[in-house]
């Protein structure tokens, strides 16, 4: 199981990093052309970044949410006992279960809206918005999949490691 979540961490954060790497170079790019030759600049790169940064930011959020590094108060839930901050953290992952799926099911509902009217973009562009709607369903997906695996976790596999508010290979 932990080899599974490395490689799986690995392969997110891999994705995420060349995401932002490929943003950053195309940002980088449309503005020493501005300077260099106004002529090589893309004039639609601010888009296209835009839909990267998008896409990273979604992806993303399935590692923070597997690290429990998301925003949630847990002053309180701090000084509980084992008992009661496993029994909290189940709680925390159901409602956070719920409402990522919630969020899964609208976003996909909205990304094949997009897909099934062929909207465009406004920009110079005209890109599909598809894929920039389908980040959301690919990003609440895989956090819907990291509290499915923390639940378990919690409930079958409890070690108090699990507890652990940055504790990266559960």
């Amino acid at each position: 199981m932990k080899r599974l979540l490395k490689i799986w961490n690995a392969t997110e954060n891999t994705i995420v990093g060349l995401l932002l790497l490929s943003a950053l170079g195309m940002s980088l790019f449309d503005m020493f052309a501005r300077i260099a030759n106004p002529e090589w600049v893309t004039g639609f790169s601010e888009e296209v970044v835009v839909y990267i940064v998008l896409w990273a930011l979604f992806i993303a959020s399935s590692t923070l949410t597997q690290e429990g590094r998301q925003v949630r108060a847990d002053l309180i839930v701090q000084m509980l006992p084992l008992t009661g901050r496993r029994l909290a953290e189940i709680v925390h992952c159901l409602i956070g279960l719920a409402f990522s799926a919630t969020l899964f099911y609208f976003s996909y509902l909205g990304a094949y809206e997009a897909w099934e009217y062929g909207d465009l973009s406004v920009g110079t562009l005209r890109m599909p918005l598809w894929i920039f709607y389908t980040s959301l369903p690919v990003g609440f997906g895989l956090v819907v999949l990291r509290y499915l695996l923390k639940l378990f976790l919690l409930c079958f596999q409890f070690t108090p490691g699990l507890l652990s508010r940055f504790e990266a290979e559960s």
